[in-house]
């Protein structure tokens, strides 16, 4: 720790690029499972006082606070009186005290369009939640999370991915249409049309779409599943964009 503290100059200094490490890998946790951050955060608290770490014990906090809440919504939302509407995707939130954290990367994915029953669903999650916790509201980042997603095709049966929530609102475009224009599928996403080229690249990799030009024009075009037969392991997102500015973003 002396040497890491020496090479960024001062204690504050490594707090803080500690703090946007930690942050990141909350974000990304699905099983809310933070036994591992604890255990660090105690050991830096020895070294660097309770004081200076204090917005970091908040932040794994609201892990532990979002396990519950996550619980209780569920429940409520499954009781016969139930008036919040009908959850038909399973959403699984990270509520985070937004003064403690880091502030949120600025992209235009937090204007992206997303797909009516998603909407639906975050929407009586919103209210589910307003109801356990009068008077909070939520307000979402529709651009950060990740989506479980199963995919069919018509040479293979099916194929289950992990994305983030810009992947999904793509390939799900795709939902009963076969081809796009790059400049009409941004249009229907709601984001640049070199957002939708960077992000559809995934897709390309994993053998689900296949680019083309034709007249000057590039396309996305769904496949049949065949040339996933041999093709690359469905896993997590290739990109790892940080979910938070960095230190020096901030500075």
């Amino acid at each position: 720790i002396s040497m890491l503290v020496g090479i960024y100059g001062t204690k504050e200094l490594f707090v803080n690029e500690y703090r946007v490490m930690l942050a990141d890998k909350l974000l990304n946790k699905t099983d809310y499972d933070t036994e591992r951050e604890i255990r660090t955060l105690e050991l830096l608290k020895l070294r660097f006082g309770e004081n200076n770490l204090h917005s970091c014990e908040v932040m794994i906090k609201d892990l532990a606070d979002s396990k519950r809440i996550n619980g209780n919504v569920m429940t409520e939302s499954k009781r016969p009186n139930n008036t919040a509407g009908e959850m038909s995707i399973d959403v699984s939130a990270t509520l985070v005290s937004e003064l403690f954290w880091p502030p949120f990367q600025k992209n235009e994915g937090n204007s992206m369009a997303l797909p009516t029953e998603v909407e639906r669903s975050l929407k009586s999650y919103e209210k589910l939640y307003h109801n356990l916790r009068a008077p909070r509201k939520l307000h979402w980042k529709p651009s950060l999370g990740m989506v479980t997603l199963e995919l069919k095709f018509k040479v293979i049966s099916s194929k289950t991915f992990e994305a983030s929530p810009m992947h999904a609102a793509i390939i799900q475009k795709f939902s009963g249409v076969k081809s796009w224009k790059l400049s009409q599928l941004a249009e229907a996403v709601g984001v640049s049309v070199a957002m939708v080229r960077r992000k559809g690249v995934y897709w390309v990799n994993q053998g689900v779409l296949v680019e083309k030009v034709e007249d000057g024009e590039s396309y996305f075009e769904a496949s049949d599943g065949e040339s996933q037969a041999h093709g690359p392991v469905a896993g997590p997102q290739e990109e790892t964009d940080s979910m938070v500015e960095s230190a020096e973003q901030q500075r």
